[in-house]
């Protein structure tokens, strides 16, 4: 099976925008309406400490107050899936802003944590809720407000933010295998994921597909986008991202 491996220290990363105007759906404004994430992965748990940085890793993240998927391990019992968000609303005074998880507990069972799981993040912007995916499992939550400007953050797979700009605690880097990653322009239900993952390499047009990445095709540096946007997946090199 095709997959990305990731170490604890390395990330990749989808452009806001193709500088050469190769996308046909910038990443950018990914965040403007409905969106969704998806990924195939598998873990190493016994990398995680959650007495130390590598508690949770993010797996797609847009950065800033961080948004997405990843994986926590708080403490030394539980294990979970986290889909994330940031929203502001006035009326809650100072600077209005208030974060909304859900968790998805995945270490039910001996074995558990061995596992590959699907997984995804969906977020209804006029419904005002978030949905978060874990083979099979579909949990949403309603939320006031609305969702934070990203319109100015990068999109992160792997990763929450390794920009060295970013403070030590809130990198939050993955360790483990990611298998496939997809990012949409809708808010998917649950019947939508199980059709996507059932077969990752023909995602129909309707579900509005941004950027497909199954790993199959790619090189030391980058992963072909099989939805033909021309978003291709990059590997983060705090040395070249000037060149970006």
């Amino acid at each position: 099976m095709s997959k990305i491996v990731l170490g604890g220290s390395d990330a990749w990363f989808v452009s806001p925008d193709n500088k050469y105007g190769l996308s046909t759906q910038p990443a950018k404004n990914i965040t403007d309406g409905d969106f969704s994430f998806l990924a195939k992965i598998r873990v190493n748990w016994d990398k995680m400490d959650p007495d130390n940085l590598s508690r949770e890793g993010g797996v797609i993240i847009k950065n800033g107050l961080h948004m997405g998927l990843s994986v926590i391990k708080p403490d030394h019992e539980h294990c979970y899936v986290k889909a994330t968000i940031w929203t502001i609303d006035a009326s809650l005074g100072a600077d209005g802003m208030k974060n909304e998880d859900i968790l998805v507990k995945v270490n039910w069972e001996d074995g558990d944590l061995d596992k590959e799981y699907e997984v995804g993040f969906s977020f209804k912007k006029k419904e005002k809720e978030f949905s978060v995916y874990c083979d099979g499992t579909w949990e949403t939550k309603k939320f006031e407000g609305t969702l934070i400007d990203y319109s100015n953050a990068w999109l992160w797979v792997g990763a929450s933010n390794p920009l060295e700009s970013c403070p030590v605690d809130f990198r939050q880097f993955f360790t483990g295998e990611i298998y496939n990653v997809g990012i949409f322009n809708k808010a998917l239900d649950r019947e939508e994921i199980i059709e996507i993952y059932r077969d990752f390499q023909n995602v129909s047009k309707r579900l509005k597909p941004v950027g497909l990445y199954d790993f199959k095709k790619q090189t030391p540096y980058k992963v072909l986008d099989i939805s033909k946007n021309g978003n291709n997946l990059v590997l983060f090199d705090v040395t070249w991202m000037d060149s970006i």
